[in-house]
């Protein structure tokens, strides 16, 4: 959006050089392309652009007017960017504070000292066998004692040897 108005000023005020003379385009037989201001001479093909006259001080001054207005409207909109992006990074941290918060807190009703409590339905009917809460404590598993250790190692005893006969 604001390149058109520059473009225009651009083109404007280079075309106040070349105001009534022609242009003209030539492509010779290899394809390359060359302007200028006179007709070539030789074979290939030739096109005369028009260029439009210069512009008037009116029109040069309405389209400064023009891009100095257009200039203030992306200011105001670049400023008016930067506020919604704070309030929405504010919203942000403060929505992140309050998860925060609740995530931390609790609930009134919720106490650690409340003990579940059951009541039977109609029909109810208790067990058979009653259950013992206080089960005897399982007799502890017997260790065997410890064994000594072996007696040193020793020579067996001398004996005398027989005596002979």
């Amino acid at each position: 959006m604001l390149g058109i108005p520059l473009v225009a000023v651009a083109l404007m005020i280079a075309s106040g050089a070349a105001q009534a003379d022609a242009i003209y385009k030539h492509v010779d037989e290899k394809g390359n392309v060359t302007y200028s201001s006179s007709p070539p001479k030789g074979s290939g093909k030739v096109k005369k652009l028009e260029v439009p006259d210069k512009p008037s001080a009116s029109e040069v001054d309405a389209a400064r007017r023009q891009l100095e207005e257009e200039k203030r409207q992306l200011e105001a909109f670049d400023v008016e960017r930067r506020r919604q992006e704070a309030e929405r990074a504010k919203a942000e941290e403060e929505r992140a504070a309050r998860e925060r918060t609740a995530s931390q807190a609790t609930p009134a009703a919720v106490v650690a000292d409340d003990v579940p409590v059951y009541y039977p339905t109609w029909g109810y009917r208790p067990p058979l066998r009653p259950v013992n809460p206080w089960p005897l404590p399982e007799p502890p598993i017997a260790t065997p004692p410890p064994v000594s250790p072996s007696p040193p190692l020793m020579a067996p005893p001398i004996r005398p040897a027989p005596e002979p006969r």
